[in-house]
């Protein structure tokens, strides 16, 4: 019979943890208390199991269905005042600084050849997808990798739903500081939106010209509608009251980059002004621009969202610089660390 202190100690292992880095993962500034659980001269409490099951992303039962006792209300030794207990970040709390720095890191490693972006002298940035994989690996969430609704998803174990994140990458942060405004795409595929909009009659842009307003209430309707398909309410695991927009801007010029974070109830669209220009059906906000769909090239729909209204923003950051000189590191250094037998015999002359 395994013992939750066994369970705990083989699910660190397996993560390659240490005690100290498991302590600070959970919290804790010291990692004597959780030592002693490990062997079994302290029971956790109720609120531990919690944290532990959703840090390693197990059900309660698989911690506990050989050992039932638990500990209730004994107060958690070797925390700090302060302490923030293992809350899922952006969904119940404000990320840490710890889980900033691993976000920036993981981020950076993508500078090696591996990211989506290649930028002058063939060196490579983090873009969409990477940024997708990097929050999902940082924050304990599933990355979805294909045309879902949300980019990750970040399971709760213990109420068996998930919280949605719609990551966002644009290198719009100079114009982010200029104007006070992010840049985030909704979404780059036309079809949805004329679908519905043809159900309504609205069949060409001079239909669009000549009805603005109905348009972009369809159009941010459309968008909810993704939303609402798989929330709770009609069915799906997602909570949507606790999901949000995650964007990553950034300057290709000086290499900045900050996070915002935006609620996923998008303005009404019956409060902004609607115009058809050129190509474009524009929602204003007073003079500013709030929303922008390219119905007629592309069908990107853009949207604008005040900083000062973000939920949460960080700091600015930099990638951190990759170590040694150019050659010494990349995706050919990582095939030779990994399969260093196989990678040296094909590297043999023939």
């Amino acid at each position: 019979m395994q013992t939750f202190g066994t369970k705990l100690h083989i699910l660190r292992t397996q993560r390659g943890m240490t005690l100290k880095e498991l302590a600070l993962a959970l919290g804790y500034t010291a990692h004597g208390h959780i030592s002693e659980i490990e062997s079994g001269k302290k029971r956790p409490t109720v609120e531990f199991v919690l944290n532990v099951a959703r840090l390693f992303n197990v059900s309660t039962d698989q911690l506990l269905k050989d050992e039932i006792e638990v500990d209730p209300g004994e107060p958690e030794q070797g925390n700090e005042k302060g302490y923030i207990s293992m809350t899922l970040a952006f969904v119940d709390r404000t990320p840490t600084q710890n889980e900033l720095q691993k976000l920036r890191l993981v981020l950076s490693t993508y500078q090696d050849g591996s990211g989506q972006l290649v930028v002058k002298g063939n060196r490579t940035l983090p873009n969409w997808r990477d940024f997708e994989r990097s929050v999902a690996l940082v924050f304990g969430g599933e990355a979805q990798e294909n045309k879902a609704i949300f980019d990750v998803l970040l399971p709760d174990p213990v109420k068996g739903i998930s919280y949605g994140l719609s990551c966002k990458v644009r290198g719009t942060l100079g114009n982010t500081i200029k104007n006070g405004r992010a840049t985030i795409e909704l979404s780059n595929s036309s079809r949805y939106f004329w679908d519905r909009l043809r159900q309504k009659g609205i069949n060409d842009a001079k239909t669009i010209a000549a009805q603005p307003v109905t348009t972009g209430s369809i159009v941010i309707d459309t968008v909810k509608g993704w939303h609402d398909k798989v929330s709770i309410a009609n069915g799906g695991t997602v909570d949507l009251a606790k999901s949000f927009y995650l964007t990553l801007q950034y300057n290709p010029r000086s290499g900045e980059y900050q996070l915002y974070q935006f609620s996923l109830n998008l303005p009404d669209p019956a409060t902004l002004a609607w115009k058809a220009s050129g190509n474009r059906l524009i929602g204003y906000e007073g003079d500013d621009i709030l929303f922008e769909w390219y119905y007629d090239s592309g069908g990107q729909l853009k949207y604008y969202p005040r900083v000062e209204n973000a939920i949460w923003t960080s700091g600015p950051f930099r990638l951190e610089p990759l170590p040694g000189q150019r050659g010494e590191y990349g995706v050919l250094r990582k095939a030779a660390e990994y399969f260093p037998d196989l990678w040296a015999e094909a590297c043999k002359e023939p």
